[in-house]
């Protein structure tokens, strides 16, 4: 995963998720899809889905958003499907936001779970 990563964010930060994360947000504030999907992807590679599932999920959905954006519809589903039922699990406004995201952009893929938010 290393030899991926841009080597500003391999060799000086203890904690390049969130780093890669807001770059990501910088890109797509920018109007930069191609490169806001590149650096969501990689925060959806850094975190461990075993060990953090939520922010997983999180990052899970924002590039699948992305990817929606820019036309990738079959890429986002796959990766939108198994994030949906992580988001739907917590309790929190963050994915709550991300599940009502999701719900705007894509309804089909929430068919299949009860939401009650």
């Amino acid at each position: 995963m290393r030899d991926a990563m841009p080597r500003w964010i391999a060799t000086w930060t203890p904690n390049k998720a969130i780093t890669v994360h807001q770059a990501a947000k910088s890109f797509e504030a920018m109007g930069e899809l191609a490169a806001a999907e590149q650096h969501y992807r990689l925060t959806c590679d850094i975190w461990n889905p075993a060990t953090h599932f939520r922010v997983h999920a999180l990052a899970a959905a924002e590039t699948g958003l992305i990817r929606w954006r820019l036309g990738k519809h079959e890429d986002a589903a796959s990766i939108l499907r198994p994030a949906i039922p992580v988001l739907a699990a917590m309790n929190s406004a963050r994915t709550a936001r991300q599940l009502a995201k999701i719900r705007a952009t894509a309804p089909e893929l929430l068919a299949e779970i009860a939401d009650e938010r």
